[in-house]
């Protein structure tokens, strides 16, 4: 249960003396409502006395909330340096995407070649043709990505959508009648989500689909079902170690929260049954345009996840199933064979109407394959493929489809040094050999489908990896050369320094922390030092942190070894947390009046536990998404799955939790809680209540509690706006004169 003390703070406080929680300086928190149908304080004590703000539907909550960000945003936006600090993080974004255009001779001896990529590559441009009208994408000189369409009737144009500057388009999806666009959108943050919009008027719906976390190694895919009214699309998620993919079915207009899962490993289906899917296989759909059928392919995670994938997995194979579009009306989804994995295909490529493939089948050394779907009936199966670039000496490795050619790279079996590169006109069948600019090993070949400009890497022996494009008429330029072995490498003039702290924990383990400053920046404790936590072992500094450390700044990065799925009594990642803090504090780089900390992984809470156990550590604190308490699927459950008695029975359906560690005559930090409820494991409810709690009981009436939230199927503010209303906010709560509090709100 609730602490004794929560309960008799709230009644005492929340709903009598509505003064109680008035700030020193800036007024009163919005009062919290009361459950309903409680009359007494007597019944009050009985339940969970802020259960009422888990309605997030209830028109008094919905009130609470709008005050609540009134607050924040009034008390945020009386920061000073807040502006100049959101339009150096503008610039900061600006320049970045920038000199991803712009080619330079590598700095370093040592270049490592990216793997299979994580997300789809951001493309330079994107068209779509619809009924009368043709939809591209033109990027406009503030580097943001317009979405504009034509009618081919009249030739008038319209924006329909403009990229924030938080988020890149990676592709667009036109539903079959052509009434609605779904937008594929990558976030600052990493995370993909889709959005859906109208044509040709171009309103956003309120249709916001999570689609892939930022550490998840699958590439996202959607599609239309065929009546128009849902999406079927890939949710990849990092669920402790384990990357997973499913397929999920989206009605419009609807919460995702009542998606229905179609495929995945946690699928009962028949038809997800027979296709035997392990908790490791990724699954991935697309369209056969101008077909009507559907392809779903699973691959093992440790490949490329996509249908169109090119690296070769040693034997793990993929395996192919499609579906008529007309079939995509329930989750139960009748897929046929098209390959499994004993037919050793290695990759498949979709051209319009046809299929390519990579067999390892009836060659060892591999053959490309072709089907003309429109020719095969209404049946696809792999003895209907006729071989299009027979099996040779030499092992094909790779193939990329153009509009005219197809073109593939090989190697002599057994010299991966010396890579050969092919291309194939696929009207007159004609074949010639393309020269590589040096002898080498190719990898990740990759052509653009209308230019047919090819861009691979190749690296020669004794030097770094050089990357290169090449014409179908065979004009090389360079885009980053290979530096040779001997060469004298340039020192490094990166003006950022980083340290790597080794910081002892009670169990004798080790946690590793990058401590990152500017050359010259003076580290005796005087200075704000920003404690970010992550929740994988991806310690790289952000683009805009330049902002931070021009402002005499510190970033200490620490990726946490225990999650809330791998706690025992020895890890505890809010304990994780709390000793790093002392010991920033302990050896001098940091002083509880300059440590500030976030943790803006959504559905985390190590932050948030060691800030509530222990706030005079922290000058302030910030959050996203916090999961501050447990959601048992059955509500009445007073005991853990494991057989452990709880403390008590479970209050609204959680069981013991940050909120309940809560504390009556604790002066508690400053801390900012942000929240857009599009987390089913951590809903904005639970910051809700956790702001609540502390706003009640914490006696440091100078430390702010604020809270910044957003409607469910409302995008949340630009995150670039967040993040400089958190680091302004920082700053004040660490005695920066440049971030005084004005006097009066502008």
């Amino acid at each position: 249960m609730l602490k004794k003390t929560l309960f008799c703070y709230f009644l005492m406080a929340a709903f009598s003396l509505p003064a109680f929680a008035q700030l020193q300086s800036w007024g009163e928190y919005p009062l919290v409502p009361r459950p309903a149908g409680v009359t007494n304080n007597r019944e009050l004590s009985q339940i969970d006395p802020l259960r009422a703000l888990q309605n997030l539907d209830d028109p008094q909550v919905q009130s609470w909330l709008r005050k609540q960000n009134d607050l924040s945003q009034q008390l945020l936006g009386r920061i000073n340096g807040r502006d100049v600090l959101l339009n150096r993080l503008q610039a900061l974004d600006i320049d970045s995407r920038v000199k991803k255009n712009v080619t330079a001779a590598p700095m370093l001896m040592k270049v490592v070649v990216p793997t299979a990529l994580k997300k789809p590559t951001k493309p330079t441009h994107i068209e779509l043709k619809i009924t009368n009208a043709l939809i591209y994408t033109q990027s406009g000189s503030d580097q943001r990505m317009r979405l504009i369409m034509r009618n081919e009737s009249i030739g008038s144009e319209r924006v329909l959508y403009v990229e924030n500057l938080n988020e890149h388009l990676l592709r667009i999806v036109a539903a079959p009648d052509s009434k609605h666009l779904a937008l594929m959108l990558e976030q600052s943050s990493g995370e993909v989500v889709i959005r859906t919009i109208s044509v040709p008027d171009g309103e956003v719906s309120d249709d916001h689909i999570f689609c892939a976390s930022a550490d998840s190694m699958a590439e996202p895919s959607m599609i239309w079902s065929a009546d128009s009214n849902a999406l079927i699309y890939s949710q990849s998620v990092v669920a402790s170690n384990l990357n997973r993919t499913d397929i999920w079915q989206h009605v419009i207009g609807q919460p995702q929260k009542m998606d229905k899962l179609i495929l995945g490993a946690q699928a009962v289906s028949a038809f997800a049954k027979r296709l035997k899917m392990s908790s490791s296989d990724v699954p991935v759909i697309s369209v056969l345009t101008g077909t009507p059928w559907i392809l779903l392919s699973l691959s093992p995670s440790d490949g490329r996840a996509d249908a169109g994938g090119s690296e070769k997995n040693d034997g793990n194979w993929r395996s192919y199933f499609y579906a008529n579009q007309s079939e995509i009306k329930t989750t139960e989804i009748p897929w046929k064979n098209l390959a499994i994995r004993t037919d050793k295909v290695q990759s498949l490529k979709l051209d319009g109407g046809k299929i390519f493939l990579l067999s390892n089948k009836k060659a060892a050394n591999g053959e490309i394959l072709k089907l003309d779907v429109s020719k095969a009936g209404e049946k696809l199966q792999l003895s209907q493929f006729q071989e299009l670039v027979k099996a040779g000496s030499s092992e094909i490795k790779d193939f990329a489809v153009g509009k005219e050619h197809l073109f593939w790279h090989s190697i002599a079996t057994g010299n991966v040094r010396n890579s050969r590169l092919f291309k194939l006109d696929l009207t007159s069948g004609v074949s010639e050999e393309i020269k590589l600019p040096d002898v080498g090993m190719l990898t990740h070949l990759q052509v653009d489908y209308d230019t047919e400009l090819l861009t691979f890497n190749l690296q020669p022996f004794n030097a770094s990896t050089g990357t290169y494009t090449i014409t179908t008429r065979g004009m090389v330029t360079v885009v980053t050369a290979p530096v040779p072995a001997d060469v004298e490498v340039a020192k490094d003039v990166n003006p950022v320094q980083k340290k790597i702290l080794m910081i002892p924990e009670a169990d004798g383990r080790n946690v590793d922390v990058v401590l990152t400053y500017l050359s010259g920046t003076v580290i005796d404790g005087s200075r704000p030092l920003l404690l970010r936590i992550v929740s994988n072992k991806n310690t790289d500094n952000e683009i805009g942190d330049m902002a931070w450390f021009e402002h005499g700044g510190l970033i200490a990065t620490m990726s946490l070894h225990a999650t809330d799925k791998q706690l025992t009594k020895r890890s505890d990642p809010a304990n994780e947390v709390a000793t790093v803090a002392r010991y920033l504090v302990r050896q001098g780089y940091a002083s509880p009046k300059k440590l500030v900390a976030e943790e803006m992984q959504a559905a985390s809470n190590a932050l948030i536990r060691a800030t509530l156990r222990e706030p005079e550590l922290f000058a302030a604190v910030a959050t996203y998404d916090v999961a501050s308490e447990q959601i048992l699927k059955n509500p009445l459950q007073s005991k853990p799955s494991d057989g452990k008695s709880r403390s008590g029975p479970s209050i609204s359906g959680v069981s013991r939790s940050a909120y309940e560690e809560l504390r009556a005559g604790v002066g508690y930090t400053a801390v900012l809680l942000s929240a857009d409820n599009q987390n089913p494991t951590a809903p904005m409810w639970m910051s809700g209540k956790l702001a609540a709690g502390m706003q009640i009981l914490s006696t440091n009436k100078s430390k702010p509690i604020l809270l910044d939230t957003v409607r469910p199927g409302v995008a949340m503010s630009d995150e670039l706006v967040r993040k400089a209303n958190r680091w302004a906010f920082f700053l004040w709560q660490s005695g920066e004169l440049k971030f005084s509090l004005q006097a009066t709100g502008r």
